[in-house]
Protein backbone atom coordinates (compact mmCIF):
# COMPACT_ATOMS: atom_id res chain seq x y z
CA UNK A 1 0.00 0.00 0.00
CA UNK A 2 2.97 2.43 1.08
CA UNK A 3 4.48 1.46 -2.84
CA UNK A 4 1.38 2.51 -4.51
CA UNK A 5 0.87 5.66 -2.38
CA UNK A 6 4.16 7.08 -3.00
CA UNK A 7 3.97 5.78 -6.35
CA UNK A 8 0.93 8.11 -6.96
CA UNK A 9 2.82 10.69 -5.34
CA UNK A 10 5.86 10.64 -7.46
CA UNK A 11 3.45 10.62 -10.37
CA UNK A 12 1.61 13.67 -8.77
CA UNK A 13 4.86 15.74 -7.90
CA UNK A 14 6.01 14.71 -11.41
CA UNK A 15 2.79 15.96 -13.33
CA UNK A 16 3.46 19.23 -10.72
CA UNK A 17 7.05 19.89 -11.92
CA UNK A 18 5.90 20.01 -15.64
CA UNK A 19 2.77 21.86 -14.93
CA UNK A 20 5.34 24.26 -14.20
CA UNK A 21 7.79 23.61 -16.12
CA UNK A 22 5.43 24.68 -19.03
CA UNK A 23 3.53 27.60 -17.13
CA UNK A 24 7.35 29.30 -16.41
CA UNK A 25 7.78 28.51 -20.32
CA UNK A 26 4.98 30.06 -21.20
CA UNK A 27 5.28 33.32 -18.81
CA UNK A 28 8.69 33.68 -20.49
CA UNK A 29 7.35 33.13 -23.79
CA UNK A 30 4.89 36.03 -23.12
CA UNK A 31 7.39 38.14 -21.68
CA UNK A 32 10.10 37.43 -24.58
CA UNK A 33 7.28 38.95 -26.51
CA UNK A 34 6.41 42.13 -24.34
CA UNK A 35 10.24 42.65 -25.09
CA UNK A 36 10.33 42.23 -28.56
CA UNK A 37 7.41 43.84 -29.24
CA UNK A 38 6.42 47.23 -29.51
CA UNK A 39 4.94 49.19 -26.98
CA UNK A 40 1.76 49.96 -29.10
CA UNK A 41 0.80 46.04 -28.41
CA UNK A 42 0.67 47.39 -24.88
CA UNK A 43 -0.73 51.31 -24.94
CA UNK A 44 -0.97 53.35 -27.91
CA UNK A 45 -1.95 57.23 -28.31
CA UNK A 46 -3.84 57.73 -30.90
CA UNK A 47 -3.92 61.48 -30.86
CA UNK A 48 -4.26 64.33 -28.63
CA UNK A 49 -5.33 67.55 -30.11
CA UNK A 50 -6.02 70.96 -28.44
CA UNK A 51 -8.05 73.84 -30.25
CA UNK A 52 -6.69 77.02 -30.01
CA UNK A 53 -8.35 78.78 -27.04
CA UNK A 54 -8.13 82.46 -25.46
CA UNK A 55 -6.44 83.36 -22.11
CA UNK A 56 -8.38 82.08 -19.08
CA UNK A 57 -10.56 79.17 -20.91
CA UNK A 58 -9.89 75.69 -20.29
CA UNK A 59 -10.49 73.94 -23.34
CA UNK A 60 -11.72 70.49 -24.35
CA UNK A 61 -8.72 68.24 -25.49
CA UNK A 62 -9.64 64.95 -27.78
CA UNK A 63 -7.41 62.48 -26.35
CA UNK A 64 -7.89 58.72 -27.95
CA UNK A 65 -5.79 55.91 -26.76
CA UNK A 66 -5.84 52.17 -27.45
CA UNK A 67 -4.77 49.83 -24.10
CA UNK A 68 -4.32 46.03 -24.90
CA UNK A 69 -2.94 44.94 -21.70
CA UNK A 70 -3.34 46.10 -18.34
CA UNK A 71 -0.75 48.04 -16.28
CA UNK A 72 0.32 50.37 -13.87
CA UNK A 73 1.61 53.41 -15.40
CA UNK A 74 3.12 57.17 -14.68
CA UNK A 75 3.17 60.06 -16.79
CA UNK A 76 4.42 63.93 -16.92
CA UNK A 77 2.36 66.56 -19.53
CA UNK A 78 4.60 69.32 -20.10
CA UNK A 79 3.73 72.50 -22.19
CA UNK A 80 6.31 73.57 -24.75
CA UNK A 81 7.12 76.32 -26.56
CA UNK A 82 7.44 74.95 -30.41
CA UNK A 83 10.37 77.57 -31.01
CA UNK A 84 12.46 77.13 -28.03
CA UNK A 85 11.30 73.59 -26.55
CA UNK A 86 11.07 74.86 -23.66
CA UNK A 87 9.33 73.46 -20.61
CA UNK A 88 6.23 76.42 -19.58
CA UNK A 89 4.84 74.21 -16.99
CA UNK A 90 4.55 70.28 -16.49
CA UNK A 91 2.45 67.93 -14.20
CA UNK A 92 1.91 64.57 -13.68
CA UNK A 93 1.10 61.28 -11.47
CA UNK A 94 2.62 58.07 -10.48
CA UNK A 95 0.80 54.35 -10.17
CA UNK A 96 -2.36 55.45 -12.56
CA UNK A 97 -3.86 52.04 -13.39
CA UNK A 98 -4.51 51.52 -17.19
CA UNK A 99 -7.15 48.35 -18.07
CA UNK A 100 -7.57 46.75 -21.14
CA UNK A 101 -10.27 47.37 -23.24
CA UNK A 102 -10.59 51.23 -21.05
CA UNK A 103 -10.11 52.83 -24.51
CA UNK A 104 -13.23 55.43 -24.08
CA UNK A 105 -12.28 58.69 -22.78
CA UNK A 106 -15.09 61.10 -22.21
CA UNK A 107 -14.60 64.15 -22.89
CA UNK A 108 -11.73 65.80 -21.13
CA UNK A 109 -10.29 68.96 -20.43
CA UNK A 110 -6.65 70.61 -20.72
CA UNK A 111 -6.77 70.72 -16.82
CA UNK A 112 -8.04 67.44 -16.46
CA UNK A 113 -5.05 66.40 -18.67
CA UNK A 114 -2.63 67.92 -17.23
CA UNK A 115 -3.52 66.34 -13.73
CA UNK A 116 -5.05 69.76 -12.37
CA UNK A 117 -8.04 71.07 -10.45
CA UNK A 118 -8.00 74.16 -12.89
CA UNK A 119 -5.43 75.58 -15.67
CA UNK A 120 -4.55 78.28 -13.40
CA UNK A 121 -3.20 76.44 -11.19
CA UNK A 122 -1.60 73.56 -13.11
CA UNK A 123 -0.21 76.37 -15.40
CA UNK A 124 0.16 79.54 -14.30
CA UNK A 125 2.69 80.37 -16.54
CA UNK A 126 0.73 79.88 -19.62
CA UNK A 127 0.55 83.45 -21.88
CA UNK A 128 -0.89 83.99 -25.06
CA UNK A 129 1.35 82.47 -27.62
CA UNK A 130 2.04 78.62 -29.51
CA UNK A 131 2.49 75.84 -27.38
CA UNK A 132 2.23 71.89 -27.32
CA UNK A 133 1.93 69.10 -25.64
CA UNK A 134 4.58 66.26 -24.88
CA UNK A 135 3.00 63.33 -22.70
CA UNK A 136 6.04 60.69 -21.16
CA UNK A 137 4.38 57.24 -19.78
CA UNK A 138 5.98 54.54 -18.25
CA UNK A 139 4.75 51.52 -18.04
CA UNK A 140 5.53 48.87 -15.33
CA UNK A 141 4.91 45.60 -15.96
CA UNK A 142 5.11 43.56 -12.67
CA UNK A 143 8.55 41.06 -13.25
CA UNK A 144 9.54 43.40 -16.45
CA UNK A 145 11.41 45.89 -17.65
CA UNK A 146 10.01 49.55 -17.86
CA UNK A 147 9.01 50.61 -21.22
CA UNK A 148 8.20 54.41 -22.07
CA UNK A 149 5.61 55.85 -24.61
CA UNK A 150 6.08 59.78 -25.83
CA UNK A 151 3.52 61.81 -27.42
CA UNK A 152 2.92 65.01 -28.85
CA UNK A 153 0.00 66.76 -29.37
CA UNK A 154 -0.54 69.16 -32.06
CA UNK A 155 0.32 72.94 -32.01
CA UNK A 156 -2.23 75.13 -30.21
CA UNK A 157 -2.08 78.77 -30.10
CA UNK A 158 -3.41 80.52 -26.38
CA UNK A 159 -5.27 83.93 -27.80
CA UNK A 160 -5.22 86.93 -25.91
CA UNK A 161 -8.59 87.60 -24.32
CA UNK A 162 -10.69 90.14 -25.73
CA UNK A 163 -12.05 92.98 -22.96
CA UNK A 164 -15.61 92.98 -22.56
CA UNK A 165 -17.36 95.94 -23.99
CA UNK A 166 -20.69 97.55 -21.85
CA UNK A 167 -23.38 98.32 -24.29
CA UNK A 168 -24.82 100.76 -21.86
CA UNK A 169 -26.21 103.16 -24.03
CA UNK A 170 -26.13 106.96 -23.39
CA UNK A 171 -29.11 109.07 -22.51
Amino acid sequence: MLKKTLRYAGILLSGLLIAAILYTGYKEVGNSYYLASPIENVFEVQKVIVPDFTLGEDPNVVYERLISRSFVGDFIVEVKSPETNETICFNGAKGIKYSAGEEHIPIVNLSWFLFAKDLKSACPELTTGQYYLETNYTIHIEGLPDRHVVNLSNVFEVLPATPRQCCRPFP
